[in-house]
């Protein structure tokens, strides 16, 4: 089957972990949890972790146990300087242009957020749109109505005409379960969570346009 959308991850997935964005993100994840809730910064990183792991997202947990509002939280934990970390990649813009099919950003942070991002980096253009974490309530990646979501947003045939991209395999490993093409990003070994895993968007274009029909 043609591949016809490209869901893509946005932390660590369109920009390289080496930038110390997402490294920058946690530090202030880590701190609303201790201005906010008093979790001091030491106890916060590992309840972070474990949110993670079970809800998807450090939010998520917060939620279960807390009131938290959306926007403070998203406000707070994204006020980095990130157009001061992230620049124009020659190797990710060209992958975005050859790459058949509508590409739409999938993201559990927030739009703003990832405009951001893509403004810094000089890809927004690439995009038809970014779905976000407020565009798959009550879920987030990996759970199945979050891409449930996005494919009916997106206008998609079915998960089986798309391809995801992301870092983490809990993600990929979801989308995969769906029916999705699922490629870990950042790792050279593909493993049961994932249809294949490359290092960088150089190997994802030669692998996406090599087999166009997956």
């Amino acid at each position: 089957m043609n591949i016809s959308h490209t869901f893509i991850d946005l932390d660590d997935t369109i920009y390289p972990s080496s930038s110390g964005v997402w490294q920058m993100i946690k530090q202030r994840v880590y701190l609303y949890m201790e201005s906010r809730f008093g979790i001091p910064r030491e106890q916060g990183v590992e309840v972070s972790k474990n949110f993670v792991n079970k809800y998807g997202t450090t939010y998520k947990g917060l939620c279960e146990f807390y009131k938290v509002d959306e926007d403070d939280y998203f406000d707070f934990v994204h006020d980095i300087p990130l157009e001061s970390a992230l620049s124009y990649d020659a190797q990710l813009d060209h992958a975005l242009r050859v790459i058949p099919g509508e590409k739409y950003i999938l993201t559990n942070a927030t739009s703003p957020h990832a405009r951001r991002v893509l403004t810094a980096m000089k890809v927004e253009h690439h995009f038809q749109r970014i779905i976000d974490i407020k565009d798959m309530k009550p879920y987030c990646k990996p759970a199945a109505e979050a891409f449930e979501i996005a494919i009916k947003i997106a206008g998609a045939p079915s998960a089986h005409s798309c391809v995801f991209i992301d870092d983490l395999e809990n993600n990929t490993r979801g989308a995969l379960k769906l029916g999705f093409h699922a490629i870990l990003f950042g790792k050279k070994e593909k493993t049961d969570g994932c249809s294949a895993a490359y290092e960088n968007w150089q190997q994802i274009e030669k692998h996406l346009l090599n087999g166009s029909s997956i």
